[in-house]
């Protein structure tokens, strides 16, 4: 396994120096040869994001900062955990059931029904490029029961659980969750709280798990039920086709909790980045994203 491990990494490191990425080949962290920082960017006014970070996934370097540690509302950027866990519990081919309760959630996306049924790996599509809460809530429910769950709402209970009990195990302090979803609450506040440093050491984990991320790769997608019934879905995330070497990413938009997103991309050596910025106004987050993406080299101009 060592000796495989070590081809690979050549193979990557090959790879890169003719600007080839391939996330799933890139190096660890352990193996990556340490190059100076990029300059410093100075985020002035015109970023309405009240937090934001730009880093290196080695931790190497941090090339944008502001309010790092902030702990902000962050809306649908709660579904990386959800699919994180989904995919550390269940196997791939896993019946995904779009139940009663699952489907009555706020916020359709996707025209699911009562009652389809999806693979686990096509349910991931409709969680991480359209961020469907429908499936958000049918996947935690299915994970809740494996966990000993008996009615929707303990096996949606048991889920978020595991939720904060991984957020706890990776030092994500400043984080705490109430749903899979990241909807505000029925009294219209927001429910899930984490940091732009926190989500850095999440986005760090799940690179581990790179399945999490592909499905948010594609601009469209159709993915069909158990049933033949076609569904087709879009990428929240407009900038998908003009990312430099695009890992993956992730949306999140409340009225409470504003526009936020995650970007990872990588621009030297394979080395991926994280772009992270929480609680911009709104119509903002595709504008300031594209920004720090030029200025760092993670979109063409």
């Amino acid at each position: 396994m060592g000796d495989f491990t070590g081809a690979v990494t050549v193979v990557a490191s090959f790879l890169a120096v003719f600007g080839i990425i391939i996330p799933a080949l890139a190096p660890p962290a352990e193996h990556l040869v340490p190059l100076p920082p990029p300059a410093h960017i100075v985020l002035d006014s015109t970023y309405t994001a009240q937090s934001m970070l730009v880093a290196d996934l080695g931790g190497a370097w941090r090339t944008a900062e502001r309010e790092p540690f902030a702990r902000r509302p962050i809306a649908s950027i709660s579904k990386v955990m959800t699919g994180l866990l989904a995919l550390e519990v269940l196997p791939l081919n896993t019946p995904i059931i779009l139940s009663k309760e699952a489907i009555k959630t706020q916020g359709e996306v996707g025209d699911f029904q009562e009652g389809e049924v999806f693979a686990l790996r096509d349910a991931l599509y409709a969680l991480m490029m359209p961020s469907s809460n429908d499936m958000a809530m049918a996947i935690a429910e299915t994970v809740g029961e494996r966990l000993g769950g008996d009615t929707f709402d303990e096996k949606i209970e048991r889920f978020v659980v595991l939720m904060n009990k991984k957020a706890d195990t990776l030092g994500m302090h400043n984080t705490a969750y109430r749903n899979p979803t990241g909807l505000d609450l029925d009294d219209g506040k927001p429910s899930n709280f984490s940091s732009a440093n926190d989500l850095l050491k999440l986005i760090q984990f799940s690179m581990k798990t790179p399945l999490l991320w592909e499905p948010s790769r594609e601009g469209g997608k159709i993915i069909t039920s158990f049933g033949q019934v076609r569904h087709e879905i879009i990428n929240s995330n407009a900038l998908t086709p003009y990312i430099v070497n695009f890992v993956g990413s992730k949306t999140g938009t409340t009225e409470r909790a504003g526009e936020s997103i995650i970007i990872i991309y990588e621009t030297i050596l394979g080395r991926p980045q994280a772009l992270i910025m929480l609680s911009a106004e709104p119509g903002q987050r595709i504008i300031e994203a594209s920004s720090l993406l030029l200025k760092t080299g993670g979109m063409l101009p």
